[in-house]
Order: structure tokens, then C-alpha cells, then sequence
């Protein structure tokens, strides 16, 4: 409920020393909804300094998840009045029928919009610092699991973060992700280093690759396909391609999906940090691929591609990343990310793995530090169903979790 809250570190022994040692070093949970134009502004400087910033940690994606979805905070960490690093944290709250209690579960927001890296940002002069101080202050909040999914980050600030949860109270555990058939890995993502030309970078591939793409550049040349940069127009027929292939798997939820995904393509076109490449022949779409921009890294993030599974041809994903990365090589810039899976073609292309994890910190309930407050709303609207449904024991006990956080909450 304390939309704006400076928290002190909630558990004794090493989140108290770190605040005694350093206190021009502090940590605080805000709600980005009442944060003005000056924080907005200490935002984006931060994401520009931090080297290891994605598009996926910007002011600008995660205004689209708060338009969206979920329930998030962000975690500030300043030295004296300087903004130096920034952790968004989503807060998911259920019912725990074993358990018989409502518990809270932090998760990386941008999970919940399709962000293929989530992490924190970190001012690289005080990165460890940073780091050590986001860890012991997570911990200081009440929540059951920490699910930090899709983290990309140096192994410096992993290690840093994660030694906060080093006690018998704690435990954390690396998970893997693999597609649903299990044909990729999706805690790899291939990266390409763009040369400075087109003909030098198909030089740089294998024999195989390097021939295949020179014919297909050909035979798109003496064709009469045409390719253009899509607008928000074709958002409708991308979705409608992308449907078409996934159906079957997605099943009953495939409607969640394509909602989804026409969101996430609305707001980043909208907001100039997407471009599509379409391709048409006959007058009909036959191809698309999705970019994230990051102009100030000069790194193109590859977040979609479809393809009109009616034609035989199964060149055609591969024709557009070609035409793709000759046009992103003679704008200058400098990576061409695959984001997430370590299907064969990327590498075939010339990319190279680059790791992510996904690693769960697990509290022991016995210290039922396991219900936040940022979640009282949401209970509070869970206990007129538990009456309903002759639950009076589980509504009872909801009200006392609500009351007790929301004293803790006023105490602090």
C-alpha cells in the first residue's frame, strides 16, 4: 500500500552492516506511477551509462508493461542523491492452500511483456557495490520466491547479487529453459558482430551459408517480391501469420497469445523502438521479421519472425534476415541479437552463443517474511470471494496477513 516507501533493512547481520558502512549508500522501493519527469529523466541516463542496459530495462518498455499488466515496484539504490542503479521487481500474490496463507512471489516484470534479458541496471564505477546492496535489499522484503528468469548480466554482478542470499535461510537454484519441444536452448542467445560491410560479413561465414545467401540475394534481385519497412498497419497480418504457425501448440490459449503479441508490436512501433521488415510478393504478405532498435548501442534485437507456412519455400525467414542485416550493416550499426534460443540457422548465420540464466532464490517459510504489502490490494479483493464460497477460515486468515503487513508497513 506505501506506494513510496524508504525501507530499512528488514533482517539483521549483513543488510544492517552494509547500511552502517556505507550510508551515504540507500536503497528504496518506489511506484514508478507517482515518479515524475526528474526520476524519468535519472532513468534514462542510467540505462545509458550502464553497458550491460537492454532495451528490456528501459523507462519506455516498462511504461508499456504498467499499461498492460502486473503489479511492479522499483528498487532504487542511490549514492547520496546520484541515481546509480535500478532493479524493477513484479509482485505475484496466491493462495497457498498447504500452507493455508497468502505468499508473494518477486518476478522480473518484463517477463510478463515478452522481454527476452531482465536483470537491473548498475552505474558501471559502482557496479559490485550496486549489486551487493539490490541483493540485501530484496532480502529485506517479505516474499516467498525470487524468480529471476531470462538475467542477463557479467558474472560479477550475478555473484555479487546472489551472495546476499548466502544463509542457512535461503536457497537458490539454476533452472534451464528449452523450447516446448526441446529443440533449443533458450538460455542461449546467439549475437552477431556486425563488419563494416555486407560483403565482409558474408565472407566471414561458412562456405555453405555464404553461397546460399549469395543465391537467395539473387534471386530476390531478379524476382518480383519486394521488400519494405512495415508500419503499424501490418501489425494485423504479422499476428494473423504468427497464428498460423503456433496454434497448435499454443491450443486454447493461442488468443492470449496473438493479444499478446499485437501488444507488445503496437506499443514498440508506436514508440519508434521497433522496425518490421516485411516482405510481399503478389501484392500479399508472405514475410515479416520484428526488430527491437537500440540506436544508442547500435544493436538490432531480432523479437519475431513469421512466414506464410502455405508456400513451399522455407527460404524465406532466412532471405529476410539477410536483407536485414545488409541494411542494419550500412546504417552503421554493430550487433544483430537473436535474443533467446540457439536454433542452428542463427549460427549458420554467424552469430555467436552468449549466456543467460534463470535462477530461483527460495526463502524458508518458517520465517513467513512470505506476504508484501504491495499485494494488499489484491488480497483484500480475494477475501469477499473466500465468504462466498464458505472459505471463512481462509478469509480469516487473509485479514490477519492484511492487518500485519499494513502495521509492519506503518512502523517502518
Amino acid at each position: 500500500m506505501n506506494k513510496e516507501a524508504k525501507f530499512e533493512y528488514g533482517e539483521p547481520s549483513g543488510a544492517m552492516e552494509a547500511k552502517q558502512e556505507r550510508t551515504d549508500v540507500t536503497a528504496r522501493l518506489i511506484d514508478m506511477a507517482i515518479a515524475g519527469d526528474a526520476f524519468h529523466a535519472e532513468w534514462d541516463d542510467l540505462c545509458q551509462a550502464d553497458d550491460q542496459a537492454s532495451i528490456f530495462l528501459s523507462r519506455r518498455y516498462h511504461e508499456w508493461i504498467a499499461k498492460t499488466n502486473g503489479t511492479f515496484r522499483l528498487l532504487e539504490v542511490r549514492k547520496q542523491s546520484k541515481l546509480i542503479g535500478l532493479m524493477p521487481l513484479g509482485f505475484k500474490t496466491n493462495w497457498n492452500a498447504e500452507l493455508g496463507r497468502f505468499q508473494t512471489d518477486l518476478i522480473m516484470p518484463g517477463n510478463l511483456f515478452w522481454a527476452d534479458y531482465c536483470g537491473y541496471l548498475a552505474h558501471p564505477d559502482w557496479e559490485q557495490e550496486v549489486s551487493r546492496v539490490l541483493g540485501l535489499a530484496v532480502r529485506s522484503l517479505n516474499w516467498n520466491r525470487l524468480y529471476m528468469e531470462n538475467w542477463d548480466a557479467s558474472e560479477v554482478r550475478r555473484d555479487a547479487f546472489l551472495s546476499a542470499f548466502d544463509t542457512p535461510a535461503y536457497k537458490h537454484k539454476f533452472l534451464e529453459i528449452s523450447t516446448p519441444d526441446g529443440s533449443a536452448n533458450n538460455l542461449i542467445c546467439p549475437r552477431l558482430d556486425l563488419p563494416d560491410s555486407f560483403e565482409s560479413y558474408l565472407s566471414g561465414l561458412g562456405r555453405n551459408s555464404r553461397q546460399k545467401l549469395r543465391r537467395l540475394m539473387r534471386e530476390f534481385d531478379d524476382g518480383d517480391m519486394v521488400v519494405r519497412s512495415g508500419q503499424q498497419s501490418d501489425i494485423k497480418d504479422i499476428v494473423l501469420l504468427w497464428r498460423e504457425r503456433w496454434a497448435e501448440e499454443k491450443g486454447s490459449k493461442i488468443d492470449d497469445y496473438c493479444q499478446a503479441l499485437a501488444a507488445a508490436l503496437t506499443a514498440g512501433i508506436l514508440a519508434g523502438d521497433m522496425s518490421f521488415t516485411v516482405l510481399i510478393s503478389e501484392g500479399k504478405m508472405i514475410g515479416a521479421l520484428c526488430h527491437y532498435l537500440d540506436p544508442l548501442r547500435k544493436r538490432a534485437l531480432f523479437f519475431v519472425g513469421v512466414r506464410d507456412m502455405s508456400l513451399p519455400s522455407s527460404n524465406i525467414g532466412m532471405l529476410l534476415h539477410a536483407i536485414a542485416i545488409q541494411a542494419f550493416i550500412e546504417k552503421g550499426w554493430k550487433t544483430y541479437d537473436f535474443l533467446r534460443g540457439d536454433e542452428e540457422y542463427k549460427f549458420r548465420l554467424g552469430a555467436k552463443a552468449h549466456d543467460i540464466i534463470f535462477v530461483t532464490v527460495a526463502r524458508d517459510p518458517i520465517t513467513k517474511m512470505d506476504f508484501n504489502d504491495v499485494s494488499v490490494t489484491d488480497v483484500l479483493s480475494e477475501i469477499p470471494q473466500f465468504i462466498d464460497s464458505g472459505a471463512l477460515d481462509a478469509a480469516k486468515v487473509a485479514a490477519k496477513q492484511v492487518a500485519s503487513v499494513l502495521a509492519m508497513a506503518k512502523q517502518n
